[in-house]
C-alpha cells in the first residue's frame, strides 16, 4: 500500500476536485474540464506504471499497483463525497451528472487506467533496462 498511497491520494484529489468544481461552479460547457481531468488521471496512472516498472522491472507490479491505486482512490473519493455532502447538504450534485455518476466513475476507470499504467510500465521497464545496471548478487 505504501507504493500506491500517494498516487491514490492524488487520484482522489483530482476526481473530487473536478466534482466540486462542477457542483459549485458549473460551466456552460464541460468539455475543457473533462479533457483536463482525463489527461490528469491518465498521467497519474502512466507515471505510476513507469515509476514502479523502473524500480521493480516488472509490468505485473505496474498492473497490480494500478488496480490497488484505482480501488483506494475510489474509496477515498467516496469518503470525500460523504464529507462534502455532510458539510454542505444543499450540494447540487445533479449539475454534473448526479451523485450516482460521482460514486460509480472511479470504479469504472480502474480497467482502462490499469492499461495506461501498463503502458507507462513498458516505458519504465525499457528505460531501466537501458539506463540502470543490473544488480549482480554473489552466489553464497
Amino acid at each position: 500500500m505504501a507504493a500506491t498511497g500517494i498516487w491514490a491520494l492524488a487520484l482522489a484529489a483530482v476526481q473530487l476536485g473536478r466534482d466540486m468544481l462542477d457542483w459549485y461552479m458549473p460551466p456552460l460547457d464541460y468539455t475543457m474540464r473533462s479533457v483536463v481531468t482525463t489527461y490528469a488521471v491518465a498521467g497519474i496512472f502512466i507515471a505510476l506504471g513507469c515509476s514502479l516498472a523502473w524500480k521493480t522491472r516488472s509490468l505485473r507490479s505496474s498492473a497490480l499497483a494500478a488496480v490497488m491505486t484505482g480501488a483506494a482512490g475510489a474509496v477515498l473519493k467516496t469518503a470525500g463525497i460523504a464529507v462534502v455532502i455532510t458539510i454542505w447538504p444543499a450540494t447540487q450534485t445533479e449539475l454534473s451528472g448526479g451523485l450516482a455518476e460521482a460514486l460509480e466513475l472511479p470504479w469504472l476507470i480502474i480497467v482502462p487506467a490499469t492499461l495506461f499504467a501498463i503502458g507507462g510500465g513498458v516505458v519504465g521497464k525499457a528505460a531501466a533496462a537501458i539506463f540502470r545496471r543490473a544488480t549482480v548478487r554473489p552466489i553464497s
